[in-house]
């Protein structure tokens, strides 16, 4: 299961053709699950069971991963490791640790590549608010609870708690629940599971760090600005917003960006 035959032998059928010369794979692409209002858990699970695929892809649905293990969908892989005394060391460690905790001990999935994305926070906006800084091992709650700080005191140029670029509420409000372990959707259930008390409480969480601030969000202000009920304050960091990063700006105190993001060249 890749993205298609072409992908495929760009990135691996080269290496594979030499090691493996009698080895023939089929490649089943996934292409019709990216189009718009398909990439859903549904979509997932009908395809992999009429197209049957030994090596399958997760793709980036929230909750797929653990879902496919709770189902039965997918094989461990530890005794393979160790028949082939496959080197798991060539992982980092955290990743495949990760990836143990979501198979409660074993590992159904290896990754090809992974990403990471640090909390950066605003030293000078901390020292200016007298606000201790944010710590390692934060939860998310924590972080809220840090946002809000921001809000307590008005200043002329008010300032945002926390800002990803890119990011909407609905996004953000997806992205929570996925950092919590929550699931949207138990499609073994075929049950809907986003209005369960945990999730209520991540609504809840989110929402008002919206409403309060304490969360900047540029297009829900962008919008408000066209009916005329954005305050007038924010209107400088509407226009901003539109080109450039808040907290790269100085108008948020944290954001959550890749480790290169430290190489941008920030000045505030």
């Amino acid at each position: 299961m890749f993205r298609d035959e072409e992908s495929y032998r760009r990135e691996y059928a080269n290496v594979l053709d030499y090691k493996f010369p009698d080895l023939h794979i089929e490649v089943v692409s996934y292409a019709e699950l990216m189009q718009p209002g398909k990439l859903n858990p549904e979509g997932f699970y009908d395809f992999i069971h009429t197209n049957k695929p030994d090596i399958v892809t997760i793709l980036p649905v929230p909750g797929l991963f653990e879902q496919l293990i709770e189902q039965g969908s997918l094989l461990a892989l530890d005794n393979f490791i160790a028949k082939d005394k496959f080197d798991i060391d060539q992982f980092a460690p955290l990743v495949t640790t990760l990836l143990r905790a979501k198979g409660q001990g074993s590992l159904y999935g290896l990754p090809t590549s992974f990403s990471s994305q640090a909390l950066y926070y605003n030293k000078r906006l901390f020292d200016e608010f007298k606000i201790a800084y944010p710590h390692n091992g934060m939860s998310f709650e924590e972080v809220l609870q840090l946002a809000y700080r921001f809000t307590e005191r008005q200043t002329e140029q008010p300032v945002a708690g926390f800002y990803k670029k890119g990011m909407t509420p609905g996004a953000f409000l997806l992205y929570a629940g996925d950092l919590l372990g929550l699931q949207w959707i138990d499609s073994a259930a075929r049950n809907i599971t986003i209005g369960t008390p945990a999730w209520a409480k991540v609504f809840a969480n989110v929402t008002g760090a919206y409403k309060s601030g304490a969360i900047f969000d540029a297009n829900v202000l962008q919008s408000g600005a066209a009916n005329a009920q954005t305050v007038k304050d924010f209107e400088l960091m509407i226009e901003q917003s539109r080109k450039n990063n808040l907290f790269a700006a100085g108008k948020a105190a944290m954001t959550l960006e890749p480790s290169g993001f430290i190489n941008d060249g920030l000045s505030s």
